[in-house]
């Protein structure tokens, strides 16, 4: 039987790997790290301000691509013809089920009710700070728009809904064509993937690059 991946510079056909020297952390280096930290103490939490997009920007002329950063690596792209929402994450925790794991400090910028309808949503990586199961429950069911992602997180976009016609999973270079106008390609990332359950680095992470006519927007894992 064949792998389910193909083999490359940064695949063995089952689990990913950065190309040239790639280091695993193990829990005791990371708790290591984490109990010699001596950055600032984050605030428990930071009242702010929500937003409302103005009607105007809500769908920008044939010649403008509209950039909105709503928090953390959460981004909506507009265009003339798409509106896209890179690694969506509206829960109170980056961590399983929305609950667990780290606290938000604020919230998001723009409040997932304002929103609107999302025609391609992008998803990076399975860490819970990019990959909340929660919130892409939640776009599906209000919006049911198409998933592209790095090859093996497809089984993640269907635990949160998304029909299995509805998710392109693509390699590093691969490119998915949306409209005539608008495409994503996954790029090369050197970082890894691991959830609470499953093996680490047994799905793909990548940078996207979306591209509009002569506009293009690349954000980071």
């Amino acid at each position: 039987m064949p792998p389910p991946f193909p083999i490359s510079d940064h695949s063995d056909g089952h689990r990913f790997f950065n190309p040239g020297v790639h280091i695993n952390r193990n829990w005791g280096e990371v708790l290591r790290w984490r109990m010699t930290s001596r950055g600032e103490r984050w605030s428990k939490s930071i009242e702010i301000e929500t937003h409302v997009l103005p009607p105007s920007q809500k769908k920008p002329d044939h010649d403008g691509v509209a950039c909105t950063w709503i928090n953390h690596a959460t981004t909506m792209l507009r265009s003339f013809t798409t509106t896209w929402i890179i690694d969506p994450v509206f829960s109170p925790c980056a961590g399983p089920w929305g609950r667990l794991g780290p606290r938000r400090v604020h919230l998001a910028g723009i409040a997932f009710d304002n929103l609107p309808s999302i025609d391609v949503g992008l998803l990076s990586h399975d860490h819970y700070d990019h990959c909340d199961l929660p919130s892409l429950e939640r776009l599906n069911n209000a919006s049911q728009p198409l998933a592209i992602t790095p090859l093996g997180n497809g089984g993640l976009l269907r635990r949160a809904g998304f029909a299995a016609e509805r998710i392109v999973e693509l390699d590093w270079w691969q490119t998915h064509k949306i409209t005539n106008l608008d495409q994503v390609t996954i790029t090369p990332a050197r970082h890894w993937s691991k959830r609470l359950s499953g093996t680490r680095n047994e799905r793909l992470w990548g940078r996207l690059l979306c591209a509009n006519r002569r506009k293009a927007r690349r954000l980071n894992r």
